[in-house]
């Protein structure tokens, strides 16, 4: 929502801006000498301001807070474009007189076709990085919620002991990689049901002893998950 109020913002000062070139195009101008070094800016001019308006409002926002900024890439291109642009044209204009002239058609025609081109890669880059970084999102939140689990069994517990125990194991848990590769899933999903063992043990006092022995059994299921991904990559 914030994105999208920024992108009116954005269109509406180009609009502003697009009325105060016409304006003071307009204004100063003899018409009486006008002939297609202005009339051909102007045109050239007006279909730079909508080429810009078009690319922005074909900006497509994504609701992701790892691409945020990454999003307005394209309103940078956008506004070098219409600054080049607008700067060619108006010099052009302001020659007032003149017939065909094969510069002015031709800059602008280059322009045109390097925004474009690089607008296009823009919007791809932009796609990319977004499904890159969901997927990053992806594998890091099962990670997340181990170290937030064991945080919660720390606080169910009063014994100093078995605090030491689920301490140690939460440092090896946060010390480790915090991405989940498809290959370590059964070993996480038994270390995340042996967690449930213990908070289960805890909940229901069981004796010191059962719940160290499980908290060292989810240890010895935590290292060989370690292990697995050294010895594959």
């Amino acid at each position: 929502m914030q994105e999208n109020s920024s992108i009116k913002k954005i269109l509406i000062i180009e609009l502003l801006l697009f009325i105060t070139w016409c304006i003071v195009v307009l204004m100063f101008i003899d018409y009486d000498r006008a002939g297609f070094y202005f009339w051909g800016g102007f045109c050239f001019g007006i279909i730079s301001f909508i080429i810009a308006g078009i690319s922005i409002l074909l900006i497509k926002t994504t609701k992701n807070d790892n691409t945020t900024e990454i999003n307005f890439i394209p309103v940078y291109y956008t506004a070098v474009f219409l600054l080049i642009s607008t700067i060619i044209n108006t010099y052009f204009i302001f020659q007032v007189v003149g017939k065909y002239n094969i510069i002015l058609v031709s800059l602008n025609l280059v322009v045109l076709s390097i925004f474009i081109s690089i607008r296009l890669y823009t919007g791809d880059y932009i796609a990319r990085v977004d499904m890159q970084t969901r997927h990053s999102v992806e594998k890091i939140r099962p990670m997340s919620s181990v170290s937030t689990h064991l945080a919660t069994l720390l606080s169910l517990t009063t014994d100093s002991d078995i605090k030491r125990q689920l301490h140690s194991l939460k440092e090896m848990v946060d010390y480790s990689s915090n991405v989940s590769q498809s290959f370590q899933e059964n070993l996480q999903n038994q270390f995340l049901l042996q967690l449930n063992q213990i908070q289960s043990l805890i909940v229901e006092h069981k004796t010191k002893d059962e719940i160290i022995n499980k908290i060292q059994e989810a240890t010895v299921t935590w290292k060989t998950r370690n292990s697995l991904a050294s010895t594959i990559k």
